[in-house]
């Protein structure tokens, strides 16, 4: 910490504040005095209330003493208060803050400051973690999907436009267990009647043949077959075990 005019004036802002009358027409925010991430408790004796104004422009004076990690930190809340649309801010200022956030995050990142593969590991691991346990995202995502192609945003890609061109499947010419045997030739496969994004119906006599031929991903179709999925770039599935 460094003890300057900053300093002096975070602190006047926090004296003044603390025990005044807070006005009924005025919206407030709680602040942290010792900030929490610096090891500021919830105790009566480190919290204010702060107008909007009073808290955007403690937090922007906090990183001027502050050193190190701990300017790092606060230039983080700063970021994110600059971008909640609650703090009116000039485009002098929101260039500045951004200055600061981009020159300082490139040496404190996590990315810089612990091992890669292990920064990137736990991030993998913690997004992973959030879509597999979050319902609600899952839906919000899926419903957001679902709009894209019912307002043409998103559209089925075919030949060279298609990421899957030339490629071949994973899956292509693995047995079906316990058979032997592949495609239609299995006993167990299924006929089907599947609508192409054009809407043409077409039936076939096996989904992971049609799925190798079309350059699409058999586990995803296989979804679709299932229910858990309304469709796969644009194939739908309408109806399947169709009788011969």
């Amino acid at each position: 910490m460094t003890l300057n005019k900053y300093k002096k004036w975070y602190d006047s802002i926090i004296f003044k504040c603390k025990n005044r009358l807070r006005e009924v027409n005025l919206i407030y925010e709680k602040h942290h005095i010792i900030p929490k991430s610096l090891g500021g408790k919830d105790d009566s004796d480190n919290l204010v209330y702060l107008t909007l104004k009073e808290h955007f422009i403690c937090h922007l004076l906090l990183p001027k003493f502050l050193d190190n990690d701990d300017k790092y930190k606060m230039l983080w809340a700063l970021h994110r208060m600059s971008f909640s649309g609650k703090y009116k801010i000039t485009s002098k200022l929101y260039e500045h803050i951004r200055k600061e956030f981009i020159i300082s995050l490139k040496v404190n990142h996590p990315s810089k400051t612990s091992k890669k593969d292990s920064w990137k590991k736990n991030v993998s691991s913690s997004v992973t973690f959030g879509w597999k346990n979050n319902f609600d995202r899952k839906c919000v995502a899926r419903e957001k999907m679902k709009e894209s192609w019912k307002n043409g945003k998103l559209k089925p890609k075919f030949g060279s436009d298609n990421g899957m061109f030339g490629r071949e499947s994973v899956r292509k010419g693995k047995k079906f267990p316990g058979t032997g045997k592949v495609g239609k030739d299995n006993p167990a496969s299924k006929k089907y009647i599947i609508s192409n994004p054009h809407g043409v119906e077409i039936m076939i006599d096996c989904l992971k043949t049609f799925c190798d031929d079309h350059n699409l991903n058999y586990d995803c179709m296989k979804k679709v077959s299932q229910g858990k999925n309304k469709q796969h770039r644009g194939y739908i599935i309408i109806k399947k075990e169709v009788s011969s």
